[in-house]
């Protein structure tokens, strides 16, 4: 992961949103070297809610593969469609991304990213019965 400067990002082209954005360079399928791993701290269970992406320049076509492992090793995919043009948008995980105990990020090209909402799992005691 890196983040870029406004001066490297205007002599390149690129589009800059400020120091506390970080890009995940391209790695195709998941996992390879350039994939983001997120897992939950001393194995601990969360659930994925939302995340900001937008892309490093103006180019049509990218796209974000989350990949979620759940407590019993299952598996939930979901890739988001980035528009192209200058502007992070927001993205909401759907409800299958619940109780992982890891989630992988594999952009299609360099993407940038900010505001990954974790959320530990409810708990049985977390539930009230009116």
């Amino acid at each position: 992961m890196t983040s870029l400067d406004k001066t490297f990002a205007d002599n390149f082209n690129y589009f800059f949103h400020e120091t506390h954005t970080l890009t995940v360079p391209a790695g195709g399928s998941v996992p390879t070297a350039d994939t983001l791993l997120i897992q939950g701290q001393n194995g601990g269970l969360f659930s994925a809610q939302s995340i900001d992406l937008d892309t490093l320049f103006a180019a049509a076509g990218q796209i974000a593969t989350f990949t979620g492992v759940k407590a019993d090793n299952s598996t939930v995919t979901q890739t988001f469609s980035l528009d192209g043009g200058q502007g992070m948008q927001s993205f909401r995980f759907d409800t299958t991304f619940v109780g992982l105990k890891s989630l992988q990020f594999a952009p299609s090209m360099n993407e940038y990213f900010d505001n990954l909402v974790l959320t530990p799992p409810l708990l049985q005691s977390d539930y009230h019965l009116a």
